[in-house]
């Protein structure tokens, strides 16, 4: 799904204007727990991912608009994930891919190409 967060490597992510970030893990065998803090460690959640579980919804705790850097704690490692805002309006989803495409959202933008080919009805 175009919209979840990748939580489990560094770099760029997209989220639609207005929207809670989806945290996602893609191997979802084993309970683990990881911990999300912006870059100036003003405040810090702590998250448990049961087995089975391969996503999480935001809780409302924060505003996220202009362009946002957390760092993502997982047993020893640390890494940065940056959000892009995407603007709402953008209506036409072969732009969006290409604006995502452009932000660095690369594993989104296929996420969202590979759902225009199964529904190609969807208006692009």
């Amino acid at each position: 799904e175009p919209w979840l967060i990748d939580v489990t490597r560094p770099g760029p992510r997209c989220l639609l204007e207005g929207d809670l970030p989806v945290w996602w893990r893609p191997v979802a065998d084993a309970g683990e727990n990881f911990t999300v803090f912006p870059v100036d460690r003003s405040w810090r959640a702590d998250f448990t991912w049961e087995p089975g579980q391969d996503r999480q919804q935001v809780p409302p705790l924060s505003r996220f608009e202009g362009p946002n850097v957390f760092v993502v704690r997982q047993g020893e490692a640390e890494y940065a994930i940056s959000l892009n805002i995407v603007p709402r309006g953008i209506d036409n989803n072969m732009v969006l891919s290409a604006w995502m495409l452009e932000k660095g959202c690369i594993q989104q933008a296929d996420a969202l190409l590979n759902e225009l080919k199964k529904n190609p009805e969807t208006p692009q």
